[in-house]
Formats: C-alpha cells, structure tokens, sequence
C-alpha cells in the first residue's frame, strides 16, 4: 500500500512539473507575440 502511494506521489510530482514547464514555455513564446500585435480592445472609438 505504501508503495502505491509512492507511485502516485511521483507521478503527481511529475505532471506538476510538466505543468509548470508547458506554462513558462507558452508565457516565454506569447511575449514577443504581445509586443509585435499590440492588441487593443477599445469600443469607444
């Protein structure tokens, strides 16, 4: 029983970093998208 908690705990601990991995990569690939197509929402024009 210890050993399946174990493995469960890995593989939780493995998908948070994957997580965390896939964000910092699409939060480093948006900037310069966000600075190239400024995009302005303004509907008093």
């Amino acid at each position: 029983m210890g050993l399946e908690a174990g493995r469960r705990f890995t593989a939780a601990g493995s998908t948070v970093t994957m997580v965390a991995r896939n964000e910092a990569r699409l939060r480093s690939e948006a900037e310069p998208l966000a600075r190239a197509i400024p995009f302005t929402c303004d509907i008093t024009d």
